[in-house]
């Protein structure tokens, strides 16, 4: 049976893995593994992770990125960290 793997991040605003997951139940019968990692930057690492260590025969990788740069962070209450060109100077 064909193996699909599904990297999602825990903070998207929407449950696209589900979504994913559904659609893909309806159209065909393979098996579905799902990896769901902290942030966007984890992605590259969860599809790597999902073809060679849970032999997938392909993966998706879904995530949604904010709509504008945060000016603080959530946790910490602390500002944001700058990496423009301009911070460096």
């Amino acid at each position: 049976m064909k193996r699909i793997g599904i990297a999602d991040t825990t903070f998207a605003r929407s449950d696209m893995a589900r979504a994913a997951i559904s659609a893909i139940k309806k159209e065909a019968s393979v098996e579905i593994v799902r990896y769901t990692v902290p942030g966007i930057k984890d992605l590259p690492v969860a599809a790597k992770k999902l073809l060679e260590e849970k032999e997938c025969d392909i993966v998706m990788a879904l995530a949604c990125p904010e709509p504008q740069p945060r000016t603080r962070c959530a946790l910490t209450k602390l500002p944001w960290p700058d990496h423009s060109p301009a911070h460096d100077q």
